[in-house]
């Protein structure tokens, strides 16, 4: 199978996943709360990226849980901002939340191709995307301690 084509069935795979978890993740946080919804799209997360390590094989089913974990968390946000914030400051705290989603989708990938263009390898940006996922579920799990 050609490289386009392959990138075309990654792209679905990840489309797929990230529908099912904005889907779902909306529901499972109104059942079950939603700090354990959060939870547990941080470690689908976690999960898709610590099996990008094992390349092609299991590829198309890790960026669908990928996405599963990384779509659903945007869903549950919405419950979860406000439980820890309040409502006054919702507009302030999403915009700022987006604008770190957004940085690290901008620069994320570029600082991931200088280090393959200086090493020829995409062995450590694939091993720290698993523990920049942790630290962010650290931080999330710290901010939202309720006092």
């Amino acid at each position: 199978m050609e490289t386009t084509s392959r990138a075309a069935l990654a792209l679905t795979a990840y489309g797929v996943g990230a529908a099912v978890g904005r889907l779902a993740s909306g529901p499972l946080s109104d059942r079950f709360g939603p700090h354990p919804a959060m939870r547990a799209c941080f470690v689908l997360r976690v999960i898709g990226l610590v099996a990008l390590a094992f390349g092609p094989p299991l590829l198309l089913p890790t960026i669908a849980v990928f996405g599963l974990g990384f779509t659903g968390a945007d869903a549950v946000d919405v419950r979860v901002i406000p439980d820890v914030f309040g409502l006054k400051a919702l507009g302030a705290i999403t915009g700022v939340l987006s604008l770190g989603w957004r940085a690290g989708a901008a620069l994320g990938p570029a600082l991931a191709g200088f280090v393959h263009d200086a090493t020829g390898s995409d062995a450590l940006p694939v091993s720290l995307a698993p523990l920049a996922a942790v630290v962010g579920y650290a931080l999330f799990a710290a901010a939202s301690k309720r006092p």
